[in-house]
């Protein structure tokens, strides 16, 4: 039989295990790959927040700061605290860097802009009032959903640490850190809110899985290609020369009457494990039918010749040596069988 005519070849079988466990050890090595990068980048980002946050936090003025919250009007210490903002947000590639004031009156909440880092064209469309740039004491809530002016109103009376948190903006998707700001009695009277794009973590998360998974294949086919080599030297084809063997002993085995013919070929193999030790077995194991079949001739042999002998003896005993007659024995033996017959 050729490996042609099989339904389910186990070379067939082998190639589709080792592709599926390509496949799974590629999708594997991808998610565990992304889950690390993905959780390296975020900490660093988390590392590069917080020293921008504590940094800034360190330039502020927070008397100053809050007596210009309540007469809306802009101090020495301000405009230097905006200048260094706006060199912040450019020198640290931020997507926003502000202060503000999260209101509540009257079961209503509101956001009072506070200071803004931007960038020098952004400042000076600002200062030409020609886009709705917000200035000092503008009250910006209506660019805030509702629930999360109420979020953060609470977040700056109630946290004293700084809340990481990523979201959608003009920006694209974003990862921000917010602190609030508390004056000498302790009490939160803004929130500093730094924010930097992911776009550059996707961009290099993208090319990363990509680099990955391409090794990923590289070296799956390099391994998928040695292991059936491999297979192919040590199981198919020692498989394939214990068939043709067990093919050829049935082919010349079949209506032989000569025992010596019963011996199977031993097929080449020395590989040194369970084929060539099955090999061996099925050697043996026609030699010990050879043996058996020599064993059962010599019976029929034997039983031939005594069967012989009987026949022999049975003349000598019921016959005459000299006239060849039957003997008053042979009388008496063949009367016993005709009344036997006629009973």
């Amino acid at each position: 039989m050729n490996a042609k005519h099989y339904k389910n070849p186990l070379s067939r079988h082998i190639l589709f295990g080792c592709l599926a466990f390509i496949v799974i050890l590629c999708f594997a090595m991808g998610m565990i790959s992304f889950v690390i990068f993905n959780n390296t980048m975020m900490a660093h980002y988390q590392s590069h927040l917080v020293d921008i946050i504590h940094f800034t936090l360190a330039r502020i003025d927070i008397d100053d700061l809050e007596e210009c919250m309540e007469s809306k009007k802009e101090s020495s210490k301000y405009r230097e605290l905006l200048t260094f903002m706006d060199q912040a947000r450019q020198n640290y590639e931020m997507d926003y860097l502000v202060i503000v004031k999260p209101i509540k009156a009257e079961e209503k909440y509101d956001v009072m802009q506070v200071a803004s880092g931007l960038f020098k064209e952004e400042r000076e469309v600002q200062s030409q009032r020609e886009m709705a740039i917000p200035f000092l004491g503008d009250m910006i809530g209506s660019f805030y959903p509702p629930e999360f002016i109420e979020e953060i109103y609470k977040d700056m009376h109630t946290r004293y640490d700084i809340k990481f948190s990523t979201s959608h903006t003009d920006f694209g998707r974003t990862y921000d850190g917010a602190i609030p700001i508390r004056n000498k009695k302790g009490e939160g009277i803004a929130l500093l809110t730094a924010g930097i794009s992911l776009r550059g973590i996707n961009s290099s998360m993208r090319r990363y899985l990509f680099i990955t998974v391409v090794c990923a294949i590289i070296l799956s086919s390099i391994f998928l290609t040695f292991m059936l080599l491999w297979l192919r030297t040590r199981v198919i084809i020692p498989l394939k020369k214990i068939e043709k063997s067990a093919e050829d002993f049935v082919e010349k085995s079949r209506s032989q009457k000569d025992p010596n013919v019963l011996v199977l070929e031993y097929p080449d193999i020395h590989t040194g494990d369970e084929l060539e030790s099955l090999a061996s077995s099925l050697v043996s194991m026609s030699k010990n039918m050879k043996e058996y079949v020599e064993a059962l001739l010599a019976s029929a042999t034997e039983m031939a010749n005594m069967k012989q002998k009987v026949s022999v003896m049975s003349n000598i005993a019921y016959r005459d040596a000299l006239t060849g007659v039957k003997s008053k024995a042979a009388y008496d033996k063949e009367k016993e069988r005709i009344d036997w017959d006629i009973a």
